[in-house]
């Protein structure tokens, strides 16, 4: 009997593991360092990197992304700030974010990334760029780069373009309904249709060759930067929603913003513009309205202004709401409130006074509930009104021969208050008694109730207060010339001539004036009180009766 014995030679398979390329030692050296690889040998294991789906090589100083075609999950790629002259990401199908800005990138190649939804490819060389196999794109960066021609009609679901600092002369975006926000500044564009563009929020098309802008059906927009074109008309009455709008270096002549009462930033500098109405913009915190024809100003209505710069018009008087933050802000200590005019032009609260009339203005601050009267001897009631506020002014014209008047303002306030009493934008008077009394035909006197010669009866207070420790003239002088004393505590003049003698000295007079600094041949007659000005610098006092 015949024995078989059965050998079966099992032949020893080798399987050998996928490996990828890696050209570049940078990029291989961060994926050793992140556990990917082991050696720097140009190789990684393929099974190693597959699975990957976010991948953050920025700022590594990579220039060749060789092997990133076989990273087959990936769908978030940061590459920017680096070295790279091209890119092809076509095998990286799921791909959603490309971040790539910032590299010298001549060409991008996008063919196959259907689900391609970010793409930030600016600050490169790029010349060209399709996208026409990216429907699913959302927002699409590609400022600083040398683009002519941009086709977006196969991104109908684009919310962002910015495409700002290239060569474009024109771009569609007719099949872009959903855009609100557009970049295009520093181009060559001529023509911009935005008349699909319902949803836009943001407009910047400033630097470009436009010479007409239609953002009428555009109601959604809040900001929009138009300068630097060649605009001759821009009509803003369908943007409600404008907060921020720049039209300077334009060719305008009339702009009209009655409409956008949320405005809050408005540049119009460099135009023709000859009148302005901001009536109705309330909110308003920084008008730059320089370089224009504005024969006129008034902000009176724009109290939450910080920044105004008003210079190089031909405006004489710029009407405000508040003398003191004017004056103040004109000195631009602050960088975030600089008010600036022409030095012939003036603040107001009041720019609109008949030539025979002035504007004064009275200022109050911490309540007001009053009877409000002004009253003068000579030009009889000048105004009357009912006035409730918490804080506020009154401006009006006053006859110019006020000051030779006297006249009493009489207010009846709830609670303390502060007044300021303004001629344009000079201070004249303050205080914050219940009763204002001014003019040189008032009677004049010492007001003050706790001097020696208080008198009752004055109206204007003339600066001849006097006190215990001043000199005084003794009651016993006769004639012209007069012996002078010291008023004590009970303001009794004393004779102090023994204790103060000092030798007599030739001086010379040189002038003799009123408290008010009037020369003597100006001084009307019932003046008591003269002051001898002489060489030495000294002054006496001459009494007159």
């Amino acid at each position: 009997m015949k024995k078989y014995i059965l050998i079966c030679i099992i032949p020893i398979l080798s399987f050998a593991q996928e490996t990828t390329f890696i050209l570049d030692s940078n990029f291989e050296q961060l994926l050793i360092d992140w556990g990917y690889d082991e050696t720097l040998d140009n190789y990684v294991l393929t099974e190693s990197i597959d699975t990957i789906t976010t991948l953050e090589i920025a700022g590594y100083e990579i220039s060749d992304l060789t092997g990133l075609e076989d990273f087959s999950n990936l769908t978030y790629l940061y590459c920017y700030s680096n070295n790279l002259s091209e890119l092809n990401v076509s095998n990286n199908v799921l791909l959603q974010h490309l971040y790539c800005s910032n590299n010298n990138l001549s060409e991008l190649e996008l063919s196959n990334n259907a689900a391609l939804t970010y793409l930030s490819c600016d600050n490169n060389n790029i010349s060209a760029l399709n996208l026409s196999n990216n429907p699913e794109l959302v927002s699409f960066i590609c400022f600083d780069n040398n683009i002519s021609e941009l086709n977006l009609s196969s991104n109908p679901e684009l919310t962002t373009v910015s495409c700002d600092n290239n060569n474009l002369s024109g771009i569609d975006l007719s099949n872009n309904p959903n855009l609100t926000y557009l970049n295009c500044f520093n181009n060559n564009i001529s023509e911009l249709d935005l008349s699909t563009s319902n949803l836009l929020s943001d407009l910047y098309c400033y630097s470009n060759n436009l010479s007409e802008l239609d953002i009428s059906n555009n109601t959604q927009l809040k900001n929009i930067n138009c300068a630097s074109n060649n605009l001759s008309f821009l009509n803003t009455s369908f943007n409600a929603m404008l907060t921020y709008l720049n039209c300077s270096w334009n060719d305008l002549s009339t702009i009209s913003v009655g409409n956008n009462t949320l405005l809050n930033h408005l540049s119009c500098y460099g135009n023709m513009i000859s009148e302005l109405d901001l009536s109705n913009n309330t909110a308003l915190t920084d008008l730059y309205c320089y370089l224009n024809n504005l024969s006129n100003l008034n902000v009176s209505n724009n109290n939450q202004l910080n920044n105004l710069w008003c210079y190089d018009n031909n405006i004489d008087c710029v009407e405000v709401w508040d003398l003191n933050n004017a004056i103040y802000s004109q000195s631009c200590e602050s960088d975030n409130n600089c008010f600036k005019k022409d030095d012939d032009t003036v603040w107001s609260l009041n720019c609109n006074c008949p030539q025979d009339e002035v504007s004064l203005t009275l200022y109050w601050e911490n309540g007001l509930n009053t009877n409000f009267n002004v009253e003068g001897d000579i030009n009889g009631l000048l105004f009357s009104d009912s006035l409730t506020t918490d804080s506020g002014f009154l401006t009006a014209c006053w006859p110019i021969n006020l000051q030779a008047d006297c006249f009493t303002i009489d207010i009846e306030s709830n609670e303390d208050f502060l007044w300021q009493f303004y001629s344009q934008d000079i201070l004249i008077l303050e205080g914050t008694n219940e009763t204002i009394v001014f003019g040189v035909e008032c009677a004049n006197g010492c007001m003050d109730i706790n001097s020696c010669n208080y008198d009752l009866n004055a109206l204007v207070d003339d600066g001849s207060c006097l006190n215990p420790g001043d000199e005084c003239v003794l009651e016993e002088n006769t004639g012209d010339d007069f012996e002078y004393g010291i008023l004590d505590e009970n303001c009794d003049c004393i004779n102090t001539l023994n204790i103060f003698e000092e030798p007599k000295k030739t001086k010379q007079l040189l002038n003799t004036i009123d408290v008010l600094g009037r020369q003597s041949n100006q001084v009307i007659p019932s003046t008591k009180i003269l002051l001898n000005i002489y060489h030495d610098g000294s002054v006496e006092k001459l009494y007159k009766f």
